[in-house]
């Protein structure tokens, strides 16, 4: 097992590996969580589901807030996720580059 260091890439890194060797969780970019949303709200396929992102025991959505912004599906699902996952338990984890004072406008 790697240590975790000061460098916040290679520790990402760490983590992305550990999850995925030991199929522990979920690692996908902002930017293809919230095209597969958008496709998730606008097909109307009943054998689509939001599972693949509430099952996994770590999900890693990589640098959020870089992806657009899609009325009534961006906010709103990241928000739907993140309250089932937590009700189940699980955890979650986000990587941006945005500051908090970027995030808040």
């Amino acid at each position: 097992m790697k240590i975790l260091t000061n460098d916040i890439k290679d520790n990402i890194q760490t983590i992305y590996e550990y999850i995925l060797n030991n199929n522990y969780g979920l690692y996908i970019p902002s930017f293809n969580l919230n095209n597969e949303l958008l496709s998730y709200h606008t097909t109307f396929d009943n054998t689509k589901n939001l599972d693949r992102f509430l099952n996994p025991d770590v999900l890693v959505i990589d640098d959020l807030g870089t992806e657009n912004m899609f009325k009534n599906i961006t906010q709103e699902y990241l928000l739907y996720l993140l309250n089932e996952r937590q009700r189940l338990n699980k955890t979650t984890i986000f990587t941006t580059n945005l500051t908090v004072a970027s995030k808040s406008k």
